[in-house]
Formats: C-alpha cells, structure tokens, sequence
C-alpha cells in the first residue's frame, strides 16, 4: 500500500503542476514548466522484485529572447520485496539543480543551439556503509536507470554537482533532423569519496510530423571514478515520440540499458528498462 507520505507528495506534486500550467498559459514573461513520472520494476529468479516510481519538475523562466534561469526538481519512491517477510521501501529527493540556458546562434546550419551552466544543491545524500541505507541507494540507482543514465545529475549521490549543458539540432530537411546533447560535469564530493568528472551524451534522429514527432536517440554515461564503490558507466537506447496537444507538448519514452552494470545484458537483480510519460508547457 502507498504510504501516506507519498501520497501526501504526489497530491502537492499534482496541485504545484496544475497552478504553474495555469500560470503558464497567461505569464507573458516566459515561464515555462516541464514534468514527467516514470516507472521501472524487476522480478528476478534471486526472489527479488521490486517497482520504482520517480518523477522530475523542470521550471523556466525566460528573462529575455536569448536568456532563461532553470530549475530541476527530483522525488523518487522504491518498494522491493525479498520474501514475504521482508518488504522495504523509500522516498527520495534528487539534487535540486539551478543554473542559466543562453539561447545561442554560433553555426549557421544548427538550430535550437542552447549553451547552459548549473550546479546541485546536494539532497541526493545518505552515510554509506549502512545496510539500512541500501534501499535508499537502490532507490536513487532506479530512477536513473530508467533514465537511461542520459543526464543523471539529480540523482547521483553524495555530490555537489556542476554541470555544462550543450545541446543542437542539424536539420537535413523540414520532417528529419538530428539532435545532440553533451554534458560534462564536475562532481564534487561530500563525503570522503574523491571528487570526479564525467561526461554524459545523447544523439538522436527526430522525424517532425504534423502532430507527431518520433526519436530515436543513443546515451552514454561515463565516469573517471567508481561513485559510492560501484561502476555506472552506461550505454542505453530510447525510443519515444513528442505529441502535440495545442499550446502543450505531450511526451512518452522507453528507455533501455544495453550494457553492464545496469543493462539488459547482465543477469542481475536491477531494472534494466523505464518508460516516462512527460508533459511541457
């Protein structure tokens, strides 16, 4: 059963998105909003299973033609079972990541080039070494994997991190473009872990229809480090499609991880796939 606690966030989440839609049809001032829920869940032969749900709240407010300050918000909540007599649970916070978006116009044959810069408040945090405290990193692993680990900032733990965000489109003709997102990032630790840098990447191909646009896009994620002793250097694929709903953008991905440590190659007790339902106003 759903704790009351999580009940209780996901009727604030509810209420927070319907008052900032509203705001954003009439704010001439350039706010905008994106969010999304995913879900992911294993059932694995070592009597594990699992179903993790997690949801991100990306706020904009655009100060000028060229300009916006960003916001992300992350929560995340994870029950596993392992008999039983053993059932966990836990809610989490993501790191809270602010920072600027320029809209940019440096080569002539891209479009919707975007240079940003952010940094995390570190709320993505837990002692390790506990066992008490596994559940809370499983949590956090979850909701990046169904991610694909494509920009996996917010949930990475124990980190002050600071991110560039560059992204492109290249447009081979009116219906079919291809799509670019680099983010390197300087992960300062706060625990006794070593501070690190990593890169995350997406490529993709869009095909721009009326009302539809289908993408197809490769991740990766690597790191010069282990973060909190384990290995997440990833490979994912997703498939997805943008929907036009009027002045809304509907969105739904399923996002796979191809390769170890948290692919749909390793026999393992951890969830290889997410789908996300995203809306943006």
């Amino acid at each position: 059963m759903m704790p009351r606690s999580l009940l209780t966030a996901a009727l604030t989440t509810v209420l927070l998105l319907w008052t900032l839609t509203a705001q954003a049809g009439t704010d001439s001032t350039g706010f905008s909003i994106s969010a999304d829920l995913g879900f992911n869940s294993i059932s694995s032969d070592l009597n594990i299973s699992a179903v993790t749900l997690s949801s991100e709240i990306i706020a904009s407010y655009r100060t000028s033609t060229s300009f916006s300050v960003v916001i992300d918000l992350g929560l995340a909540y994870c029950t596993s079972e392992r008999s039983l007599d053993n059932v966990e649970s836990s809610v989490v916070v993501g790191n809270s990541l602010v920072g600027a978006v320029w809209d940019v116009d440096v080569l002539s044959f891209l479009r919707d080039e975007q240079i940003g810069l952010s940094a995390g408040v570190p709320l993505a945090t837990f002692p390790g070494n506990i066992p008490e405290n596994r559940h809370v990193e499983f949590t956090y692993n979850n909701a990046n994997s169904m991610r694909g680990w494509s920009a996996p900032y917010t949930w990475i733990m124990n980190v002050v991190p600071v991110i560039a965000d560059i992204g492109g489109s290249l447009p081979f003709n009116e219906h079919l473009s291809a799509d670019a997102r680099l983010m390197p990032a300087f992960l300062y630790s706060v625990n006794r872990n070593p501070s690190q840098l990593t890169f995350a990447g997406t490529l993709g191909i869009s095909v721009h229809l009326e009302d539809f646009t289908p993408r197809l896009s490769w991740s990766m994620f690597t790191t010069t480090s282990s973060i909190e002793n384990n290995n997440y250097d990833q490979h994912s694929l997703c498939l997805g499609t943008d929907v036009s709903l009027g002045s809304t953008t509907g969105t739904l991905d399923l996002r796979m991880n191809l390769d170890a440590p948290n692919g749909v190659s390793v026999n393992a007790p951890k969830p290889f796939w997410g789908v996300l339902i995203g809306m943006r106003w």
